[in-house]
Formats: C-alpha cells, structure tokens, sequence
C-alpha cells in the first residue's frame, strides 16, 4: 500500500463567490479555468495558452507564424523541457539562446484574421542576480533548480478579416491595428498580494509535454510534436509546472527525478481548480489563502494532518475524478467582519445542487469507498483512508474559523 503524498504551499485558488451590497454573496462556477485566472491575453478578449512551433493551430484557434531574430532573420521556435530556443533558418547548426532571444518577435493568428506580434523583450535564465532586480525563479519543490521566465509584449498588426477601419474599434471586442512596443502579454491581474509572484508579475513560463483539457480539467498528453504551453506567472499552468507536476516538471538537474502520472497531476489540476464536481467546473477565484500537502516532497515539516482531520480542518481529498471527500469548500477572509453577513465563497450545499450524483448519504459513520460518492472529511474518513493508494493531493483551511465570515461547518451530516 502506497502512503499518501503530500504538498504543502502557498496561496492557492479560492472560491467564485463574491460579496454583494447588503451583505448579500452570490455563488457560481466560474468560466473557463476560472475567475480572474491569470492567462496570456493578446487583447480583443482573446486568451491563449498552447502554441506549436510547426504553425499548427491550438485549441482556442491561434497559430504561431514567422519568428524572427531582432535583425529580422528568420528562425524556428523549439521548446525544450522549459527552455525556449530558436534555430537559424539559414544555418540549422546555429541555436540561439538566452539574452540572444531578447528582440525576437513571432506571430499568433486568429482564425477569424486577427493578428498579434509577441515580442520577447526579456530572458530570465539564471541565478545569478547580475541585475539586483532581477528574480531567481526556482520550483517550489526540492530540489530548487532554476526556472528559465519570458517578459512578452503584444501588440496588434491585423483586423478581423472584413471589418472595416472605423468599426468595433472598442478594446475587448476588435480593436484597431496598433503601433509602438505593446503592452504587456501577462497582465499580472491578482497578484498584488501574492508573495510568490513578487517581481514577475507580467512574466511568463514555457514548458512542453502536457496538454489540458480546459473543458474537463485534465491532463492528457500533447496530440504530437511542438506543442508549449506559455503560462503567465500566478495562472494554473505556471503552478502545476513550479509544483513539478509537469512532464517537464519532473527532470531534476540534481537529486531524483520528481515523477508523476498523468492522473496525479490531473487531481493537482483539479484542486488549484476547485473542481469539486469533477466535471470541469472551476468554483475559484485568486487569491484566497489555502494550504495543500504532497508527502516527501514540501515541505521537510509536514503538517500533522491526523489532527487537521479531527478538527475538521481538512478541505478536501483529491483524485484524477475530483474530490473524494469534502468538507465546506474553500473560503475566502472576512474583509471586514460584518455581523450576520452571507458565507463569503460558496457552500457544500451548492455544489452539491450542482453535481446530485456524486453526492451521497455516508454509511459507517462516514467512510465510503474512495472515487464513487464525496463523503465528509472527517476523522473517520480519514482514518479509514490515508494510506490507499491512488491519494495524492490533500487540502486543508489556512485561515482560522473565526476569519472566516462563517465558520466552516465541521459537524458530521447526512451531505
């Protein structure tokens, strides 16, 4: 029997439920990979993450055209592990790299005839702090190697196909060609207050070898070759990849390799994701303090989750299928306490109005079979199951009850 493994980190996703006028909160599953999630936008509303280097078009409909160097030599785009390159189109032998990549712009292209040209304006590759303010991005978890990171600028060169000059010209819709550097591809939404985020706010990652299925909230591999995904710093993608739970993830430059199956970075998907109906649907928001646990792995003290259990401060368990048990979903603080105010962040109840069928009465003072109904949490539960097999990502409340607007509800229930 395998033990579980743990993780424990930072600031993860909270819950889509916002405080209102009245002390009214409303609660729903959020869109796409969720609310506010931090992702590549290319402006018009169109947000992108998956590339191929060979000019094949991805799954929100953008295609990579013509890189060139900032000589304008053209070349083709590799991405290696998490390193981007680029390859003389004129001399194949020749490889560019690291501060040889700043100025090299390439092209994305919307199926509609919209086109945006992302500029590499800077390489962070090392960590050597030869700039005092340039970051060392490292994984989260041992060991800590390096962490190669882009800052991108767009701007747009090519309208709608059809649209006339004057027309639609709103931000967010069909806006007008545009001259100058660009703005910034990574907007940095959401991560004022997020520490691990500090001064790369509007940079990037790239990393090959997984593809997500953003409808289900799975990790399947990439459907051939060239496929990258370009993850803004504070998005989903980028923290699966520092949390090695990538393909590329899981090479090491020093001690073991940190390997994980399709399946468990899928469950670790599914909890930055809140996906507590495991259908896909993201209950999440940035920002809301939250601790998760992967054993061996971070950190060197691990939490003492037999009494997290007990006082019912254990979030969730989660598999490839979602939760396999659950106690109130995340939330987020009281900002500030207001007397009789709603829940801020949204009820067990309510996802359970949402997904019936993987709610269940629990039978033997709560303890069901893992992956078929979600149970409760509870020490019983736990007990029965912290050492199966298959379990892998555990999260628990960082925030003390009385933080909370509510307290979350830990007495034992039919739901």
């Amino acid at each position: 029997m395998n033990k579980i493994q743990l993780i424990l980190f930072g600031i993860a996703a909270g819950t889509c439920a916002w405080l209102g006028g009245a002390g009214n909160a409303t609660a729903a599953p959020c869109p796409g990979w969720g609310c506010g999630a931090n992702a590549a936008t290319v402006g018009d509303g169109i947000v992108f993450d998956e590339l191929n280097v060979n000019g094949q078009a991805g799954p929100s409909g953008m295609q990579l055209i013509n890189p060139r160097l900032a000589n304008h030599a053209p070349v083709t785009l590799r991405v290696t592990g998490h390193k981007l390159t680029a390859i003389d189109t004129a001399n194949p032998a020749m490889t560019y790299v690291g501060p040889q990549l700043e100025g090299m712009t390439f092209a994305v292209r919307h199926n509609d005839g919209r086109a945006y040209e992302i500029k590499v304006a800077k390489v962070h590759e090392r960590c050597e702090k030869k700039v005092p303010s340039d970051r060392c991005l490292q994984f989260w978890v041992l060991p800590n190697d390096a962490v190669p990171y882009y800052d991108f600028l767009v701007r747009k060169i090519h309208r709608r196909t059809g649209a006339a000059p004057g027309s639609a010209n709103r931000r967010g819709d069909d806006r007008p060609i545009e001259s100058g550097p660009g703005e910034k591809l990574c907007k940095g939404e959401f991560l004022e207050q997020g520490p691990l985020w500090t001064g790369i706010q509007n940079s990037a990652i790239v990393f090959e070898g997984d593809h997500y299925d953003v409808p289900r909230k799975r990790v399947t591999p990439p459907a051939g070759n060239g496929w990258f995904n370009l993850a803004c710093a504070g998005g989903v993608m980028a923290k699966m990849h520092l949390l090695r739970h990538t393909k590329a993830g899981s090479v090491t430059l020093s001690g073991p390799p940190r390997q994980t199956t399709l399946g468990q970075r899928t469950a670790m998907l599914k909890m930055l994701t809140a996906d507590y109906c495991g259908d896909g649907t993201a209950w999440t928001a940035d920002g809301t303090p939250l601790q998760y646990m992967v054993k061996g792995w971070y950190p060197t003290q691990a939490l003492n989750l037999d009494a997290l259990a007990q006082a019912g401060q254990i979030e969730a368990v989660w598999g490839p299928n979602g939760p396999l048990c659950l106690n109130a979903p995340r939330r987020r603080p009281t900002v500030p306490a207001v007397a009789g105010c709603t829940p801020p962040g949204v009820t067990r109840a309510e996802v359970q109005a949402r997904c019936p069928a993987r709610f269940a009465t629990p039978t033997n003072a709560g303890v069901t079979a893992p992956d078929s109904v979600i149970a409760r949490c509870n020490a019983a539960w736990w007990a029965a199951h912290k050492n199966d097999s298959g379990l892998h990502v555990v999260s628990a409340y960082s925030l003390t009850p009385g933080q909370y607007c509510d307290s979350p509800p830990v007495t034992a229930g039919p739901n």
